[in-house]
């Protein structure tokens, strides 16, 4: 716990009689790109409309990922890659592995109050669908039906009262910068290592949430291993799905998308290296039942590592070559 931290009576208090506006503003003031339609943005040379047209330009190809006025747009490629492995459903076994992960990490698993994978997993699913172009708009759907559901969407957050001391108060979590302030706000951070209630999502926190969400992509298929034998759809999949994520991580942490090639290649097991790592990380989970309780995250190469001029020194593998949005590997061909 830190020192002079207070925390408060656990008395649930009605949303609106600690200023939910008020609060919902800040976290959208705090939340990086919270304003723009997609959360986040791509900097730099190569996007927005100079994409498409370069798609245009060479002639029977189309972009991997499109980017128009520093948003992410489904194409014709993402709706027939969402259709060609499976639709929501098939993303909702990728995300129910994953949540399943990121509750089994202890470094992970205090910003989330609910520890449901099934709470959390189809909302993922559903919104990766509909970045894809899902025709059915699952996310827009569910996020429309949650009116209803605000007793269940309530938790409680720690915030600073008027004389800057953390007491517990109730939340409604409605949207996804709502529930980043919550992850950010959550209880379960006081007194954990590398946290602090109230900060924002670190480049190590990034880094570790790619790892597992790649790791399950792995998992259920969607990736196949770098070095072995690979389908074109999974090649086609890994080449969009990691740009897709490479830009959208940096609503967590500007620094993050840098990162995305490297943390996607940490679970690929026909690699020496990404056998070590996912044989390191098993073991871990398996010889010592109560690594929870001890917070034993099997990651000390990354947690901790905040410095993003640090990081990028102790990872060769980072080139600035303009990825997620550079023309290497962004466009195919057309069938």
């Amino acid at each position: 716990m830190e020192p002079g931290v207070m925390f408060a009576t656990p008395v649930p208090i009605p949303v609106a009689a600690i200023g939910f506006q008020q609060i919902h503003r800040a976290a959208m003031g705090m939340c990086a790109f919270a304003g723009q339609e997609d959360g986040a943005s791509s900097p730099g040379p190569g996007t927005g409309r100079g994409t498409a047209g370069a798609a245009a330009s060479k002639g029977k190809q189309y972009p991997v990922m499109k980017i128009e006025e520093n948003s992410h747009k489904p194409n014709d490629f993402s709706r027939k890659l969402l259709k060609e492995i499976g639709g929501v459903s098939r993303l909702l076994e990728m995300t129910t592995c994953f949540y399943t992960k990121v509750f089994a990490n202890p470094h992970l698993e205090p910003f989330f109050a609910s520890t449901e994978v099934s709470h959390h997993a189809p909302r993922l699913a559903n919104w990766v669908a509909e970045k894809m172009g899902a025709p059915e708009q699952p996310w827009t759907r569910e996020r429309g039906s949650r009116k209803q559901k605000e007793a269940t969407l309530k938790q409680q957050i720690m915030y600073p009262n008027h004389k800057g001391a953390l007491e517990l108060e109730d939340f409604l979590v409605h949207d996804r910068s709502s529930a980043h302030f919550a992850g950010w706000h959550c209880p379960k951070r006081a007194g954990c290592p590398m946290h602090q209630v109230g900060d924002h999502f670190k480049l190590d926190d990034s880094r570790v949430w790619m790892r597992l969400h790649f790791w399950a992509c792995r998992e259920v298929g969607l990736f196949g291993p770098s070095g072995g034998e690979r389908t074109k759809l999974q090649v086609e999949f890994e080449n969009f799905y990691t740009r897709f994520i490479g830009h959208f991580v940096r609503i967590y942490e500007r620094s993050a998308p840098a990162f995305a090639r490297l943390e996607c290649s940490w679970s690929d097991e026909s690699t020496p290296d990404g056998k070590a790592n996912v044989e390191r990380y098993r073991a871990l989970q398996r010889e010592t039942p109560d690594y929870m309780e001890k917070r034993l995250h099997g990651m000390d190469d990354v947690i901790g590592l905040r410095d993003p001029a640090e990081a990028r020194r102790r990872a060769a593998e980072i080139r600035d070559d303009g990825w997620p949005y550079s023309d290497d590997g962004m466009f195919v061909p057309e069938e």
